[in-house]
């Protein structure tokens, strides 16, 4: 995710077929620490950061 959070302009994160969010890098990751932290945050994953 930090390579791609590095190329990106735009975001799109689908979960399960779903497009939970799409915007800019900056709207996507907006109130988490990386794209990492905000993908795992908004496709609910237990297996994010932490497990």
């Amino acid at each position: 995710m930090t390579e791609m959070s590095g190329t990106a302009d735009d975001v799109v994160v689908i979960n399960r077929g779903r497009v939970v969010t799409h915007g800019s890098l900056a709207q996507v990751t907006a109130g988490h620490r990386s794209l990492e932290e905000a993908f795992f945050a908004l496709t609910g994953d237990p297996m994010g950061p932490g497990w």
